[in-house]
């Protein structure tokens, strides 16, 4: 042992030999072994959106709070017992990998109260970026019978009810109205369930006279976002700077300011700008997306911020000793020397450029519109220009030495950034979308094949929807006057959009002070600004059929990297899976589907190629199979299970050990070689891709083929497990005595 080095030999009490015999038992009796598999998340770790994390937190209390999905959400309705209660599935779920649903606010109204409560729960979101957007801000109420309702849905209840006639009160009740899209609520309603045959033929209000139909106040979205920028940075006086804050907590501004000053006679500068600041607040129709905005090919409206303010320089004046001649006298005087400052005109400027384009507003106006923008760069520009009167000179009491003139000067402010924002204007004119509907014995399926590329930037495909079944809604004398299809199967694309305020606060800076005034959430009060932005999900269906998506089923087409729109936000997911085919089971045969007509859009309601409609009829398939338990060789025949003609030229996937490939012959025959070690043989055949050109297509089938090495290991198992059982009793035992020989050791050693 090495010099100064001490060793001291731990030794167990009876207590501590105990437990230790007990833990070496039980770790090394049952053998097991704990293990960190070091597996990654299947979604990765991405960086968040470097804008969307400068978004405050929100926590107030008001109508406007559902538009900021960076406010802290309760967890639970247990604290908040006026939050409704409703299934995820009523409230239109978004959801991927999470347990709480995201709101739609673009199809159905909600009343103060209720957008009140569910903004207090979970986030907003919109389909699409063309959709209408309108938050309520009042709740007035017309009769049930007054209102042409054409429709009623019901969403869920605020608690658990049972009794068959339900009420208003317990439950959420929304109508569809003549003429208007979306739904809106209804109150003091009592109502039940139609149905026949067990199939359910809708809502039935029982007492119409007393029901009421909402008819509330809104404010729409994008224009209460324009009023927000008006009233607060751009009609503002010369003296005062509004400027966001940086974030919850942070007393400081958000944005970078600067100043301007302008060259006086006897001074060298006097400062004449101050605060000064610009910067892109939203665009509509147009959403961000982690490094660019993703806006319409068309038109886009893009809503600027920016501020300063303006002091007149104080007068300047200084004196000096003068002398002059008098008679026969020098006498002494005073040359004072004075600048006097007006403003006389100002200016301001802000200007965007976009593929070497300038596109300009002036003068307190905050919205710049774009039309045809092209993908690139987009320069800010923003002048202030101030016009000065000087007059400046000498007031002396030495004779001939006082003068004075004026001139204009100005001081002019510039922020200037090229390359400020990357835009993609993009539709989906690059994609192509072909319908498969398809018949076989089991069930009817429907199938969009999407060919193109599906990246946000290259073609933001919107929803597709196929009608079927035109039938006559109003007739006429002679004629049909309106005709509408009966049957809509509608899927979406993952894109949704969600907003975030911008701020909580916003400084008020005037000459020597400067005032933190806080924005609200409530409508009748100064409200936040907002911004858009763009997340995935998975993909959605309409409410009203039964299609949906089975990703075991399709090819995948691409991954887009997901993002974090911030911590306070309802997580989405991670990576989008983009599928080139989607779709699922059909509620009806495709033989009853007449007078079919598909329609697709992108995110901003530009239509889509459709190519073609295609039906196809699957034939039903069986796989007979053996395997020689000699030779290993399996062999088996492809044929249609219904007339037993076989099937030639398909791929055959035999899974024994390792995976083999393999085509059926002119006959429908096969024949593999597969390892001897395996004890099952799984075959199948995964049926004709939809969109192959076969002259008839196939469905799927599988099968299994055992060795007999199954039966000799079922015979085997009851000996395996005496076998072991007495091993493990043997391992037991002398455990048992090394502990009772420590116990003993322990007594007797001293």
């Amino acid at each position: 042992m090495p010099s100064g080095t001490s060793c001291t030999m731990f030794l167990p009490n009876k207590r501590t030999s105990a437990v230790i015999g007990l833990a070496l038992l039980l770790v090394i009796g049952s053998g097991a072994i704990l293990i960190s598999d070091g597996q990654e998340s299947d979604y990765g770790e991405y960086p968040p959106i470097e804008t969307a994390t400068q978004n405050p937190p929100v926590d107030d209390v008001g109508t406007y709070r559902i538009l900021a999905s960076n406010d802290i959400d309760v967890n639970s309705t247990g604290n908040n017992d006026d939050i409704f209660s409703v299934t995820s599935q009523s409230v239109d779920l978004r959801t991927y990998k999470v347990d709480r649903p995201l709101l739609r606010l673009d199809e159905r109204t909600y009343t103060v109260d209720q957008t009140t409560e569910f903004a207090q729960l979970t986030d907003g979101f919109r389909e699409a970026l063309y959709t209408e957007y309108q938050v309520t801000t009042d709740d007035t109420w017309i009769s049930y019978d007054e209102a042409e309702v054409t429709d009623l849905v019901h969403i869920g209840q605020s608690r658990p009810v049972n009794e068959s006639i339900m009420t208003g009160d317990d439950n959420l009740l929304f109508a569809e109205i003549e003429g208007r899209g979306g739904t809106i609520p209804v109150r003091n309603a009592e109502f039940i369930y139609e149905k026949e045959g067990g199939t359910f033929q809708g809502v039935t209000v029982l007492n119409p006279s007393n029901a009421e139909v909402y008819e509330g106040e809104f404010t729409d979205y994008t224009e209460l976002n324009q009023d927000v920028v008006r009233s607060t940075f751009i009609n503002t006086s010369n003296d005062l700077s509004i400027v966001p804050a940086a974030g919850y907590g942070n007393n400081s501004a958000r944005y970078d300011v600067q100043g301007a000053t302008a060259e006086g006679y006897w001074q060298d500068e006097v400062e004449v700008v101050h605060d000064h600041y610009a910067d892109v607040a939203r665009m509509d129709e147009g959403a961000l997306y982690d490094d660019y905005w993703l806006v319409n090919p068309d038109q886009v409206n893009i809503t600027t911020v920016f501020d300063y303010r303006t002091t007149t320089p104080e007068d300047y004046s200084s004196s000096e000793q003068c002398s002059y001649v008098s008679g026969d006298e020098t006498l002494t005087g005073t040359d004072t020397k004075y600048e006097e400052w007006e403003i006389i005109e100002s200016s301001s400027v802000m200007s965007l450029q976009n593929d070497n384009e300038y596109y300009v507003t002036e003068n307190d106006q905050n919205i710049l519109t774009i039309d045809n923008p092209q993908s690139g760069r987009l320069g800010l520009y923003s002048d202030v220009l101030i016009g000065l009167e000087l007059t400046y000179g000498v007031d002396s009491t030495c004779p001939g030495n006082s003068w004075e003139k004026t001139k204009k000067v100005s001081a002019a402010s510039a922020f200037h950034d090229p390359s400020y924002y990357t835009i993609e204007a993009a539709d989906a004119t690059d994609l192509t979308i072909d319908a498969y509907l398809v018949e076989n014995a089991f069930r009817d399926e429907i199938y969009f094949d999407i060919i193109g590329d599906q990246r946000p930037e290259k073609n933001p495909l919107g929803s597709i929807e196929l009608k079927a079944n035109e039938e006559c809604i109003e007739r006429g004398a002679l004629f049909c006057k309106e005709r509408a299809h009966q049957d809509q199967y509608k899927i979406h694309s993952p894109w949704i959009f969600l907003s975030q305020s911008l701020y909580d606060r916003v400084e008020h800076r005037r000459d020597g002070s400067a005032q933190w005034v806080r924005t609200s959430v409530k409508h009748d009060e100064t409200p936040n600004l907002h911004r858009d932005y763009m997340d995935a999900a998975g993909y959605r269906t309409s409410a009203s059929n039964t299609l949906g998506v089975k990703p075991t089923m399709q090819d995948q087409a691409q991954i887009y990297e997901g993002i974090n729109l911030g911590e306070n936000v309802i997580d989405t997911g991670g990576d989008v899976q983009l599928y080139r085919t989607v779709g699922s089971q059909l509620s009806q045969p495709v033989s009853e589907l007449e007078d079919i007509e598909i329609t697709a859009t992108d995110v901003f309601g530009n239509d889509v190629p459709i190519g073609e409609v295609h039906r196809i009829t699957v034939e039903p398939t069986r796989i007979v199979s053996d395997l020689n338990t000699t030779t290993y060789e399996v062999t088996g025949t492809l044929e249609h299970s219904e007339t037993d003609d076989p099937v030639p030229n398909r791929e055959i996937i035999i899974d024994g050990e390792s995976v083999h490939r393999t085509t059926t012959n002119s006959d429908g025959e096969f024949t593999q070689m597969v390892s001897e070690n395996v004890s099952t043989v799984d075959v199948r055949f995964e049926g004709d891709p939809l969109r192959e050109d076969f002259d008839t297509h196939y469905g799927e089938s599988s099968t299994k083929v055992w060795t007999g090495k199954v039966a000799l290991n079922i015979v085997r198992m009851p000996i395996g497990y005496l076998h072991a059982m007495i091993s493990n009793l043997l391992v037991f035992i002398n455990w048992i005595a090394l502990g009772l020989f420590l116990v003993w050791w322990m007594k007797y050693r001293d």
